[in-house]
């Protein structure tokens, strides 16, 4: 069956709207023990992330490091972190990033997320 463009765009609209919508609306329960979780004090263990699912471990790597004020070109992360209060974009944050941010961290999480695909 052919659509017309406009059919198309309103499609792809409502789409895009109702995955932004979802993200929105069942991130806020899910998260927000990550979000009061103080990753500078307390390590992670394999059995704190097993049981998270693989969408939350990406909004989790957004609340890491939009604390620090990363800016995020994956679309869901965006979406998350521009409805905190708490996140302030910073435009310098890469070279943060470089001199600060834990790599072990970072790749215990990626480790974690790729396990799970």
């Amino acid at each position: 069956m052919k659509f017309s463009p406009h059919v198309r765009l309103f499609i792809f609209l409502v789409t895009t709207f109702l995955v932004a919508a979802s993200v929105s609306a069942q991130s806020p329960d899910s998260m927000q023990r990550w979000q009061d979780f103080d990753f500078s004090k307390a390590a992670l263990k394999a059995g704190d992330l097993a049981p998270v699912p693989l969408e939350d471990l990406k909004l989790m790597r957004g609340i890491v490091f939009g604390r620090h004020g990363r800016i995020f070109k994956d679309a869901e992360i965006a979406t998350y972190l521009t409805a905190q209060d708490w996140y302030k974009p910073n435009h310098e944050f890469q070279a943060f990033q470089r001199a600060v941010a834990p790599a072990i961290f970072r790749r215990a999480l990626l480790v974690q997320i790729k396990g799970k695909l």
